[in-house]
């Protein structure tokens, strides 16, 4: 059950009517990753969205071709430089393409800390999939070293896991072992969203721990693969995932369970589409077909289907 009111700030209960999220990720003109995948799901659960964009791009890098800008410091700095920081309740963080560029914002999430210890921070550690790197190596140790320290939660991939841990999660165990080193690293919440383990290609399992002082509460999420390549499930999830942290008083089996269930309604209404959409004469779906449906999925994101539990681990 929600509570009406989650955080207590140094002057007063704040509902989650007052709750304001800064996101800083990619932004697509068309289609659906980062800021504008985030944005609309969050706006739905309750949550004022504000988004400073790291790229500018036409469409997201699965197509063919895109075109756009990259934001640099001094373009950051510009709009942080008028921005007030004081009103936010939480912080995401998602794809930034530049050590700088990190380490701006790092500089931002311990100025926004130190001056409100309540405020949420939120890491999405982009950096790649399916073993390649998409950003310079030079991030990693700025995540290890910088951000982790700071997160709340963190939602890294499987290769996001094992760049940061130096752990190769083949099963379970090796999972229960990445997420202690990332809590050891000073997350506090951790997600792993999506991973292949025990060599069963046709299921996707999503691993979570919380942190409670000494102890270590974990679970897991089985799901099955669907046979497509989607863009911006990443973003969603992290999105999702801290609505229903915040709303059920971070109850982490709840805000799992209620987010992979609403990924998966997503993605099943997409797959939907692009199956109705598809050429007999192509052989794969292209990346306009699996663009996220997720307007035509806001019922769904309001109110999850309740379609998978959790199994509890430690």
């Amino acid at each position: 059950q929600a509570s009406q009111f989650i955080r207590h700030l140094p002057d007063r209960m704040i509902s989650i009517q007052d709750c304001r999220i800064l996101s800083i990720q990619s932004h697509v003109v068309s289609g659906y990753v980062g800021n504008k995948c985030i944005a609309f799901p969050l706006q739905i659960l309750g949550f004022d969205v504000d988004t400073v964009d790291t790229v500018q791009f036409s469409n997201h890098t699965g197509y063919p071709v895109w075109k756009g800008q990259v934001t640099d410091t001094d373009d950051l700095e510009a709009i942080l430089s008028n921005l007030d920081t004081s009103v936010y309740t939480h912080i995401m963080t998602g794809y930034i393409s530049s050590g700088a560029l990190l380490e701006r914002v790092r500089d931002l999430v311990a100025e926004m800390k130190k001056a409100n210890p309540e405020v949420v921070y939120v890491c999405d550690p982009v950096m790649g999939d399916h073993g390649f790197l998409y950003v310079p190596a030079e991030l990693v140790p700025i995540y290890k070293k910088d951000l982790l320290p700071m997160a709340d939660i963190v939602t890294p991939n499987q290769f996001e896991s094992e760049l940061l841990t130096g752990i190769t999660i083949r099963d379970e165990g090796a999972a229960l072992d990445a997420m202690e080193a990332l809590h050891v690293m000073g997350a506090t919440s951790v997600v792993i969203t999506s991973t292949t383990v025990e060599n069963n290609a046709n299921t996707l399992v999503v691993f979570a721990s919380k942190r409670t002082g000494d102890r270590m509460t974990s679970l897991r999420v089985d799901v099955p693969r669907m046979d497509a390549q989607f863009c911006g499930t990443g973003d969603l999830f992290a999105a999702i995932l801290v609505g229903w942290m915040t709303k059920s008083n971070n109850n982490l089996r709840v805000s799992v369970e209620k987010t992979v269930s609403t990924i998966q309604a997503v993605l099943k209404k997409t797959f939907r589409h692009a199956q109705n959409m598809h050429a007999e004469t192509e052989l794969k779906y292209t990346s306009h077909e699996l663009e996220l449906r997720l307007v035509q999925s806001k019922d769904e994101i309001e109110e999850p289907p309740q379609n998978f539990k959790s199994v509890a681990l430690t």
